[in-house]
């Protein structure tokens, strides 16, 4: 398949609205249990299920970067090579300290 630049203009566009919904929506109510009364020594155990998928949901939503940095080379690549390197290396970089970060969230859970 093979798009114009308005219409990979678009797709990235609307992956980059997703990305930023699924980070808000994974930060406000999926982790939400991490901080109720009690904090995350009180979980349930229904709780600890929803944190997991919370990890999960953000690991994803890190990934999603990766893959909109990749999408995004074509058109920058008529720049010169830096620019779509320099962004894929920042969406790699932030998706590793994604990892750490929910690797932490985990090692809390699995007390």
């Amino acid at each position: 398949m093979h798009l114009d630049d308005k219409g990979l203009g678009r797709l990235l566009g609307g992956l980059i609205l997703l990305q930023l919904g699924c980070g808000i929506a994974g930060n406000l109510w999926l982790t939400a249990p991490l901080f109720g009364e009690g904090g995350y020594l009180a979980l349930t155990s229904a709780e600890r299920v929803t944190i997991r998928a919370s990890v999960l949901f953000s690991l994803v939503t890190g990934c999603l970067g990766v893959v909109i940095a990749l999408l995004a080379q074509a058109p920058f690549r008529r720049r010169g090579p830096l620019p779509g390197r320099a962004l894929l290396v920042f969406s790699a970089v932030a998706l590793a300290i994604g990892v750490v970060e929910q690797a932490g969230v985990l090692s809390m859970v699995m007390v």
